[in-house]
This record gives C-alpha cells, sequence and structure tokens, in this order.
C-alpha cells in the first residue's frame, strides 16, 4: 500500500503530498520516507506517461507501477514490458536496445539513452514520460 500524503513531523502545519519531494520553508528542508515497506520488500510508486505509438498500444496515456526501492530505469522499462505485452517490441529494438526513445524523468530530458542513462535510479514518486518515434501516413 502506497501512502498519498502525511504530515511533516518538524511543523504540524505544513501538508506534504508526495513522499520523496522536498520542501523549503523558512529555509528548512524537510524529508519524508521515499518508499512504504508491503511484504518485507521496500516499494515505490512511479507514474510512467506514454507518448505517441505507446498511448495507442498500451490503450492508455499513463500507468503506475510499483517497483523496488530505487530502481534502475532499465528495470523500470522491463518491468513496464513485462505487464504491458504490446509495449514489447515497441520499447526495446532487437539491434540498438533502448536507445531510439527519448526518456524524460520529471521533465528532465536524459539525453541519449545509453548505459549510462538505462543505470539511472528512478525514485518514488518520480513521473517518467517515454517517446518512441513513429511515423503516419
Amino acid at each position: 500500500m502506497i501512502l498519498s500524503g502525511a504530515t511533516s513531523t518538524l511543523d504540524p502545519t505544513i501538508r506534504i503530498l508526495n513522499y520523496g519531494r522536498r520542501l523549503e520553508k523558512n529555509s528548512y528542508l524537510r524529508t519524508l520516507p521515499q518508499s512504504v515497506n508491503y511484504g518485507g520488500r521496500m516499494l515505490g510508486k512511479v507514474t510512467v506517461k506514454l507518448h505517441t505509438c505507446l498511448r495507442s498500444a498500451a490503450g492508455r496515456d499513463q500507468v503506475e507501477l510499483e517497483l523496488p526501492s530505487n530502481p534502475s530505469l532499465e528495470h523500470l522499462l522491463e518491468t513496464l514490458s513485462s505487464e504491458y505485452p504490446n509495449l514489447k517490441p515497441l520499447l526495446k529494438n532487437p539491434e540498438s536496445g533502448y536507445r531510439h526513445l527519448m526518456i524524460l524523468i520529471n521533465n528532465q530530458s536524459l539525453g541519449p539513452i545509453n548505459d549510462q542513462a538505462l543505470a539511472k535510479r528512478i525514485v518514488d514518486g518520480d513521473i517518467v514520460s517515454i517517446l518512441e518515434p513513429c511515423a503516419a501516413g
């Protein structure tokens, strides 16, 4: 179970709605746990926004995944492929892997998708946007 919000223990008047996000007030930073323990494993909730052809293949424009604490981007893509089999051929090219994708994490582009980008850790509450080039005629 992922909790949707919590109250800061440092200042009960401040309500923080996203775990793992920082809120600055009076120059103090308050942080909350990024994951919730579920069945002995730490799980985090990640929102994945699908664009272009991926949206059509999945039948939705966004999905929420519960993943082990701080998974890599590659783990997220593999989990997405296994939960939505129609996405697998669009996400992973047999020759180039994931290199054809454009991926943004919290609206920041990762640039070229190489081994370093695939090793990037995803934290609870992140929003991952995936764009796959496609053309229409």
